[in-house]
């Protein structure tokens, strides 16, 4: 009988120790810090850079565009790499000399009007019938959307998917954002409009947005900063109260079936 509870006492011994061992890595996961800061700018080319740091800086990533050049990784220490990728445009692409947009000659030396007619009539036919499903495609849309919102309610998905959308904006964690630039339309007016709309806003973000206009002549250059600091809790745990919320969870609950409207 000792012999027995002894391995029983081992047994529970080793189940303990295992539990504890993975409620760690399911805290560290959940509650460590995911710092994250990202650059860009426009000039006369588009230029951004990011990268990230997690799990005490162990598991870490970034993502460039530069000069047309696009490059992502995400690596381990001692440059294990567990994703990466880089691309160069494809500068040597010509387009074919023969214009694919050009139907066939519609007439030949012995019947040309007959067929230049026929030509035009049928261009006209497939133009009305284009037309005829465009139309009838729209009307199947309508259909469907009026059939998604008796089912699922669009409003109360919408509040509900607005009030996510604002959690996980200070869930983020952004520490530093400046968005620094100048802005230009063809039209003064609405260069005015634009700037006057982003000094409204920017007066209740907790960031700077510092735009000027450019009134004279179409303009849109400038670069921004940020960084931050969040962890999974924060972004998962939001995400799953909305996904339980009453207008979201038979939408969720009939996408996992498969029985979901597709719009």
């Amino acid at each position: 009988m000792g012999v027995v509870l002894f391995i029983l006492k081992i047994i529970l011994i080793v189940l303990g120790a295992v539990l504890g061992i993975a409620l760690l890595l399911i805290a560290l996961l959940l509650f460590n810090s995911f710092r994250y800061e990202a650059s860009g700018s426009k000039e006369s080319e588009l230029s951004f850079s990011s990268g990230f740091k997690w799990l005490f800086g162990i598991l870490k990533g970034y993502y460039n565009i530069s000069d047309g050049v696009t490059e992502y990784a995400v690596t381990l220490p001692f440059g294990i790499k567990l994703l990466s990728y880089s691309s160069k445009p494809d500068l040597s692409y010509e387009l074919d000399n023969e214009n694919l947009l050009n139907d066939e000659p519609f007439y030949d030396d012995e019947s040309g009007v007959k067929n230049k007619k026929r030509s035009i009539a049928d261009r006209l036919k497939a133009v009305f019938g284009r037309i005829k499903d465009f139309a009838a495609s729209i009307k199947e849309k309508i259909r469907l959307v009026q059939s998604f919102n008796t089912k699922y309610n669009i409003k109360s998905l919408t509040e509900a998917t607005f009030k996510l959308a604002k959690k996980l904006l200070k869930s983020i964690g952004f520490r530093k954002l400046e968005v620094v630039g100048t802005m230009g339309f063809d039209d003064p007016a609405g260069t005015g409009r634009a700037i006057g709309a982003i000094c409204a806003v920017s007066a209740f973000l907790p960031f700077r947005i510092d735009i000027r206009g450019n009134f004279e002549q179409k303009e849109l250059t400038g670069n921004f900063r940020l960084k931050g600091r969040t962890n999974l809790f924060r972004i998962l745990f939001p995400i799953a109260l909305y996904v339980f919320t009453k207008p979201v969870w038979p939408l969720a609950r009939d996408y996992w079936k498969g029985d979901l409207y597709e719009l």
